[in-house]
């Protein structure tokens, strides 16, 4: 009797993490033309692989495709940041349009003016750090979606995984079952059993093809489920694949929570923070008075002369309302500090819970390798081979079968559950296991 679990390996899933984080290494957009962008779809190969899956998903989900247009527009914000003030040229006219000796314009005087602001305490730098920062959240929060997306995209391809292989052990079950059921029918026809044990050998079937029906069902949602990522309404296909099993023993605990300091999210909110420092910067420098300087020329129309103009004008600050400007973005650093402290705390909480659902998974997957499989292949192997044999009931045999099913279910659903908490420690940590 052959047992229905087969055991391909299943490479780690931190290589598809390590694999897919250099499609996003330099910005997508940072040289990109500018183009008019289309979401973009994709259709799925015929023997889907995880890092397939990945690549497919980073390259067409939506999560991703406004990036390249967000990385344009923060790099014309930093250009427009470092662009100077306009000079301006005003041109007015004195003593027109008036009565007596200063009638019509035989007596105007024009001014003809150029002025240009001098800014003070550095705003331009500021301004320029301030437009340049607001590029590091955002490229932050892309690495956050990313990750995350790449996690998703592992848990449906495992998930899909595990239902095909479901399915294909239904199947191969119903063949057993019927097989049964002709066996059973040739030994009441020796009169070896009764017609009760032909019943339950036809329940066996009946129940065989509904289980096989539903399996079906769950493998063709969750494979729909993973090709909707880059947007493929077909369903995908693994060829000679299955959930992998757990490896006999996991990394240091120690170890893996080295990999937090890396996390995206960290880098998020480093960058809020370094945000907040360029707003603070920015609001000290606008404190400083900017210099408006002017010149120009003065035509007297009265007596046909010329003369120059020069003047300075620079703002008195009786009010000071910079000061206040300065107080606000003084408190926003020290809350982007704080949030800092909370989510290196949060991630931390995080790791801790998800490592304990992995111990446990793991646990649990090697328990029922190394001692409910083997056991409850052995029963079915002694009960197939006694029933044949005219030692055993029917009865007894389907108990045998019944039991050794649940294992196997319980044996793929524990590598499943192992293989998803292990994505969700990976994604934390960035780090084999």
């Amino acid at each position: 009797m052959k047992s229905y679990t087969r055991n391909l390996y299943f490479f780690p899933v931190i290589a598809l993490i390590t694999s897919c984080s250099s499609l996003s290494e330099k910005s997508p957009a940072a040289n990109a033309a500018p183009k008019q962008p289309i979401l973009t779809s994709a259709k799925t190969p015929q023997n889907l692989s995880l890092s397939s899956a990945c690549s497919l998903a980073l390259k067409h989900h939506s999560s991703m495709a406004t990036y390249p247009m967000d990385r344009r527009a923060a790099d014309a914000r930093v250009l427009n940041a470092t662009q100077l003030p306009s000079p301006e040229l005003s041109i007015d006219a004195e003593d027109f349009l008036g009565i007596g000796a200063v009638r019509g314009l035989s007596s105007a005087m024009l001014n003809t003016v150029f002025s240009q602001l001098i800014e003070r305490g550095g705003k331009r730098q500021a301004r320029v750090d301030a437009m340049q920062s607001q590029g590091l959240v955002m490229d932050a929060e892309y690495e956050v979606k990313r990750r995350e997306l790449i996690r998703q995209t592992c848990e449906f391809y495992i998930k899909a995984l595990a239902a095909q292989e479901d399915m294909l052990y239904r199947k191969a079950s119903l063949k057993r079952s019927k097989e049964t059921l002709d066996l059973v029918k040739s030994l009441f026809d020796a009169e070896r059993v009764t017609i009760s044990a032909v019943n339950q050998a036809e329940l066996e079937v009946y129940q065989s093809e509904l289980d096989l029906a539903t399996a079906e069902k769950q493998k063709e949602r969750t494979s729909r489920e993973l090709t909707s990522l880059w947007g493929d309404s077909r369903s995908a296909l693994f060829y000679y694949n299955s959930v992998g099993n757990p490896p006999n023993s996991l990394a240091s605990q120690k170890v893996q929570k080295q990999g937090l300091l890396k996390h995206p999210s960290i880098r998020v909110v480093e960058a809020q923070v370094k945000q907040a420092e360029s707003n603070l910067m920015l609001a000290k420098a606008n404190r400083h008075a900017d210099v408006n300087v002017f010149g120009g020329v003065r035509n007297n129309n009265d007596n046909n002369s010329s003369s120059g103009l020069l003047g300075i004008s620079l703002p008195l600050g009786v009010f000071k309302r910079g000061r206040y400007t300065t107080a606000e973005m003084q408190a926003m650093a020290d809350k982007a500090s704080t949030e800092l402290l909370g989510a290196k705390r949060e991630l931390q909480s995080d790791f801790a819970l998800a490592w304990s659902d992995l111990v446990a998974a793991h646990q649990e997957a090697s328990t029922v390798k190394e001692k409910l499989l083997p056991s409850a292949l052995k029963l079915f192997q002694s009960a197939d081979s006694l029933f044949r044999e005219g030692k055993i009931s029917s009865l007894e045999y389907l108990a045998a079968k019944q039991q050794f099913h649940e294992v196997r279910g319980r044996w793929l659903t524990s590598r499943r559950d192992y293989q998803l908490n292990a994505i969700r420690v990976q994604s934390l940590t960035n780090l084999p296991l």
